[in-house]
């Protein structure tokens, strides 16, 4: 008698299993694919690269990536009615980019894996640029070199108005005081950009950087900055492209 209701006890626990087990697996599949969800959205390693064109227009917009020895197409979008454009993409290792539409002011990226950047493109100012591991700080650099080239254009129609003015020799002299000013304030920021950052990839976009022909950085009257960056940015990314070329570069 009681080994009769302990099977009837163990045949009611089993059905009740049975209906149970399909919920069972179903809650687990669904923590499973949200897991699986929240995991790919937080993915480290993709680059959301967002941005607004503040004329909108039928240009698509174009990015390519800055190789060392030219320029690759990554993508290009349509963007849409309001101007608003996104890109989102995973790249192999911290790289520059180049963002262009139309007749726009292009934008020159440092992007990093993980990184959440926006760019706004303009079509007569300079472009805006938030966000990001350095993209923000490269993209202030950046913008100063823009006013400065700006000012230099301003300064050259003075110079081209005053041709045939009894007063050019003095016109010229200023232009040319405020030019080596421009100039030398430019190199200062530099300077700090490199002193402020030394962690950050741009550093070779900035001893590069030029304004017209005169380079901020001369190649052996500024060696220590050479060896500098050479020795800062190989601690920090020693197989990078861009790094292993600048190494070969100061060597």
């Amino acid at each position: 008698m009681r080994k009769s209701s302990l099977n009837t006890a163990a045949s009611s626990l089993s059905a009740k299993a049975m209906k149970t087990l399909p919920k069972v697996l179903v809650y687990f599949l669904f923590v499973s694919i949200l897991t699986s969800g929240c995991q790919h959205k937080s993915d480290p390693g993709s680059i959301l690269l967002s941005g607004q064109l503040t004329t909108p227009a039928e240009d698509r917009v174009h990015l390519y990536f800055i190789d060392t020895s030219g320029f690759t197409p990554v993508d290009s979008v349509k963007p849409k009615k309001n101007g608003e454009f996104s890109f989102s993409f995973t790249p192999d290792e911290p790289g520059f980019y180049l963002l262009k539409s139309g007749e726009r002011q292009p934008a020159t990226l440092v992007l990093h894996p993980g990184d959440s950047v926006f760019v706004t493109l303009t079509k007569n100012n300079i472009s805006n640029i938030s966000g990001g591991r350095e993209a923000a700080q490269y993209g202030l650099f950046s913008a100063n070199v823009q006013r400065a080239l700006k000012r230099m254009d301003s300064l050259a129609m003075v110079i081209q108005q005053s041709r045939h003015s009894r007063d050019f020799l003095q016109i010229k002299k200023r232009a040319d005081s405020t030019y080596a000013s421009i100039f030398n304030n430019l190199r200062y920021d530099a300077v700090r950009f490199l002193m402020d950052y030394p962690a950050f990839l741009s550093q070779l976009l900035v001893i590069n950087g030029k304004l017209r022909q005169a380079a901020f950085f001369e190649a052996y009257t500024d060696t220590a900055w050479f060896f500098y960056t050479d020795s800062t940015l190989r601690d920090h990314y020693p197989a990078n492209r861009y790094v292993i070329n600048h190494h070969k570069r100061v060597a």
